[in-house]
C-alpha cells in the first residue's frame, strides 16, 4: 500500500485486492480519501478478533466504541482466566479514554482493536488539545511546562484533570444508556466535571504486569512500556497534535508471563495452563 499526498488532502492509493477488502471490513474507507467504494460486506469475525475504525465525537459514539473493544478484548483474554477484578480496572480506563474524547478533549477520535497471528492492539487516537494544555487549564498550580513532563504526570496513579464532585461516578440527568464495562459508568458532560477516572496508570499497570507494549504520543512528547518491562520516554522532532495511545499484548508473551505468576502461587488445577486453550 502506498500514499500521496497533496498540500491540503491525503491520499491513499491502494494497489493490492486484499488491502482493498481489508480497508473496507475495518471501515477505514469512510474516513479517509481512498478511491475503495464503500461495500456492506458480512463480517464474521466483528467482535471477535477485530472491531471496526470508530470515529468518536458524541455520546452514542463512546458507546459503540467501548462495546466493540469490550467484546474483543473479552474474547482474546478468555483462555487466560482472567477474572473481572484483573479486567475491569483495563475495561474502565478503555471507556473513560473514549469518553475523553468526546467530552473532554475538545477533538475527534478513531479506536479500534484487532487480534492478528499472536499479537492483539488496542488503539486510540484524537486531534483534541493534548495533555500538556489540558493539564495547564486544569492545573496551572502544577506548572507542568513540556509534553514529556505531561505524559509523565498522566501516568503516576490517582492523577487525572478530572474534577471530582457531586456527580462523580454518575451518569447526567436524563441518561439510561449504561458502560458496557463492569462497575463502570461513563459521563459525558460539556463543562470538564467528569468522572473521577482511573488515568492511565491503570493502563500502564495491566501492561506492565502482563508483558505488554504500551506506546503514548501527545505533543513533542513520545512514551513507550516495551514487551520486557524497560521504558524509555523522549521527545519528538514533530509535534502531534493530541494524544495517540497504542496497546499490545503478544499470545506467547503473555502465556509464558501467566505461567510464572502460576509457578509463584500454590497449585490450584482450576488454574493451569493447557495447551488445547491456544489451539
Amino acid at each position: 500500500m502506498t500514499s500521496r499526498v497533496s498540500n491540503t488532502t491525503n491520499y491513499i492509493i491502494v494497489n493490492r485486492d486484499e488491502v482493498k477488502s481489508y480497508i473496507n471490513t475495518i471501515g477505514l474507507n469512510k474516513f479517509a480519501n481512498t478511491s475503495i467504494p464503500i461495500q456492506e460486506v458480512i463480517r464474521p469475525s466483528e467482535g471477535k478478533t477485530y472491531t471496526q475504525i470508530q470515529k468518536i465525537q458524541i455520546y452514542n459514539d463512546v458507546e459503540n466504541a467501548n462495546t466493540g473493544i469490550y467484546e474483543c478484548f473479552n474474547n482474546y483474554f478468555k483462555s487466560f482466566k482472567l477474572t473481572d477484578n484483573e479486567l475491569s480496572p483495563l475495561f474502565h480506563t478503555i471507556g473513560e479514554l473514549h469518553d475523553n474524547v468526546s467530552s473532554h478533549s475538545l477533538g475527534t477520535g478513531f479506536s479500534m482493536a484487532q487480534a492478528y497471528k499472536e499479537n492483539f492492539e488496542f488503539a486510540i487516537s484524537d486531534n483534541g488539545i493534548g495533555f500538556l494544555k489540558e493539564i495547564q487549564n486544569r492545573k496551572p498550580e502544577l506548572k507542568v511546562t513540556d509534553d514529556k513532563e505531561a505524559i509523565k504526570w498522566c501516568l503516576q496513579v490517582s492523577n487525572s484533570t478530572k474534577k471530582l464532585d457531586e456527580f462523580s461516578q454518575r451518569l447526567p440527568e436524563g441518561h439510561s444508556g449504561r458502560s458496557p464495562f463492569p462497575n463502570s459508568y461513563v459521563s459525558q458532560r460539556g463543562d470538564g466535571n467528569h468522572h473521577i477516572g482511573y488515568g492511565l496508570y491503570e493502563l500502564h499497570k495491566f501492561a506492565k504486569n502482563y508483558s505488554g507494549r504500551l506506546e503514548i504520543v501527545s505533543g513533542l512528547g513520545y512514551y513507550i512500556l516495551n514487551f520486557d518491562g524497560s521504558s524509555r520516554l523522549q521527545d519528538l522532532s514533530q509535534n502531534f497534535n493530541g494524544v495517540s495511545i497504542s496497546l499490545r499484548f503478544n499470545l506467547m508473551k503473555l502465556k509464558g508471563n501467566l505461567q510464572e505468576k502460576l509457578l509463584q502461587t500454590p497449585l490450584n488445577s482450576s488454574m493451569i495452563i493447557r495447551e488445547e486453550d491456544y489451539e
